[in-house]
């Protein structure tokens, strides 16, 4: 996600492709904190087809993080984790 900026949640959408023979059912995206929301389609995704997870990262604190969103599907992969990494900047804060 890179450099975000203090305050401001940041949406990104993560794409991905049905790879396989039968449709794609993500049943449930878990993530590593309540900062992180994630949004996915609640339709099956059909073979060949394209779908995205979007991820909204709260910047409330300044640093850098790292996330794990957890995906369950029904594949013979699942769970699956992605993560998203960045840093916040420090927005206003000043030391003295």
């Amino acid at each position: 996600m890179g450099m975000l900026e203090s305050k401001k949640p940041k949406a990104v959408d993560i794409g991905f492709v049905n790879n396989g023979n039968e449709p794609l059912v993500i049943y449930r995206v878990e993530t590593s904190c309540g900062c992180t929301v994630p949004q996915w389609p609640q339709k099956p995704i059909a073979p060949s087809e394209k779908g995205r997870i979007g991820v909204t990262y709260d910047t409330e604190f300044p640093g850098m993080f790292r996330k794990e969103i957890i995906v369950h599907y029904n594949g013979m992969y699942s769970p699956d984790t992605i993560v998203i990494r960045g840093e916040v900047d420090m927005g206003d804060v000043s030391f003295d």
